[in-house]
């Protein structure tokens, strides 16, 4: 604390002689904790002398106090240093509020500057001396709402450059060998490359496609359309869930018929004239008995690319097995 004193203003130091002529070590406290006049007077002039000093200390002389080697000094000019930009200039310093608890005074100055308030809050032991310093910044409702809005924007910035990097992070697991990634990609080619290797030998494949297999015939006969190859006939009974794929049909198939099982009249059903030479389904196989057949109701479901694979490599091979390119 003396290195601060001996630089500081002439009225800080004329504060401080006094306090330490006064007081040579001891200060008195009633018995019910008040504290007497003359005590508290003294830590009153001292603790605004210090602050009426501090805060016009420049740059370069808050630099010199922080390597002045005194723990006081050091401790006060670090508060201060990180506060000020915050306060701005100035305006009013006011009166000095002394509390004594264990065995040491408690001196608040609240001060009032250009964007914030403020109160320097120092600690005197039990002879009076300063040993500590902190500024408390008294922010308000603006300013705090302000610091709110911004720390909410930049936490919810920190969750969204986490995420865009994870994205990315997760984007380079498909060119990881062996990864998932790699081989939903090795099924995807498969199942094109059974396609184009059904196209090649059937390439005017005409569907009729039945019900009872492992698969919806509306949902199916879309599926085809969409391959490119035509469907002309698809035998089904028709419920609310199918007419999502009918709607796609009607726009992308105008031409395709659906037939009922459960009409009595498809007991005279007559093929002729269908354009039909693929059928799919045990049912489409019956009304269509002279073109190739793929059952496809193993008790083994397909799905996916899997399933689109081994039903056009089931249809190649039933084509092939009938010695025919159609």
């Amino acid at each position: 604390m003396n290195q601060m004193f001996k630089k500081a203003s002439s009225v800080l130091t004329a504060v401080v002689c006094a306090a330490s002529i006064t007081f040579s070590g001891a200060s008195l406290v009633l018995a019910d904790g008040e504290i007497d006049e003359q005590t508290k007077t003294t830590i009153e002039t001292t603790a605004e002398g210090l602050t009426n000093t501090i805060i016009p200390l420049t740059e370069d002389e808050i630099a010199a106090y922080m390597e002045s080697g005194d723990a006081f000094t050091e401790n006060a000019m670090t508060a201060w240093d990180s506060a000020r930009e915050e306060l701005g200039d100035l305006k009013k310093a006011g009166s000095a509020e002394i509390e004594y608890s264990n065995d040491e005074y408690t001196a608040t100055v609240p001060v009032e500057f250009e964007k914030e308030d403020a109160e320097f809050i120092y600690v005197f032991d039990k002879n009076l001396t300063p040993t500590s310093l902190s500024v408390d910044v008294k922010y308000s409702f603006a300013t705090t709402m302000k610091n709110a809005a911004l720390n909410t924007i930049m936490g919810l910035g920190t969750v969204f450059v986490i995420l865009i990097m994870l994205i990315f992070l997760i984007s380079l697991f498909q060119f990881i060998p062996g990864s998932g990634a790699q081989q939903e990609k090795a099924k995807k080619k498969a199942a094109e490359e059974a396609v184009e290797r059904f196209r090649e030998v059937c390439p005017d494949a005409s569907f009729a496609v039945g019900e009872c297999m492992n698969g919806d015939p509306f949902e199916l006969a879309l599926a085809l359309v969409r391959y490119g190859f035509r469907v002309p006939e698809i035998y089904g009974t028709i419920t609310a869930e199918n007419f999502v794929y009918i709607r796609h049909l009607a726009e992308l198939s105008p031409d395709t018929k659906v037939f009922s099982n459960m009409e009595p009249t498809m007991l005279y059903y007559d093929p002729s004239g269908s354009g039909v030479n693929l059928t799919i389904g045990k049912d489409a196989g019956y009304y269509h008995r002279d073109q190739p057949n793929a059952v496809w109701n193993q008790d083994r479901q397909p799905y996916g690319y899997a399933g689109v694979r081994r039903l056009f490599e089931t249809l190649t091979e039933k084509v092939l097995q009938k010695g025919e390119k159609v």
